[in-house]
């Protein structure tokens, strides 16, 4: 390999790694959802009626008889009676 080659391929890496970071962090920061999949769901029956509100990125429900809490994935984090 000659110094030429070595200096080019030197220069090329850094290059090409920052071109993919700054791709990487575009897409994350613009990148449009133009679909979905529901992974789960279930049927809610009988009680009071619940109602839903976006909250802290999570979901808030609550009712008469109390509140609770479920995070981005679906867990619950918290629950008052």
């Amino acid at each position: 390999m000659s110094n030429i080659q070595r200096r080019l391929l030197l220069f090329s890496i850094p290059v090409i790694v920052v071109v993919v970071a700054a791709l990487l962090v575009y897409l994350r920061e613009y990148g449009e959802y133009t679909d979905y999949e529901a992974i789960s769901s279930y049927e809610v029956s009988g009680g009071t009626q619940t109602n839903y509100a976006s909250f802290a990125d999570g979901l808030l429900a609550y009712s008469v008889d109390g509140a609770s809490f479920s995070d981005e994935k679906g867990k619950l984090r918290w629950t008052e009676i």
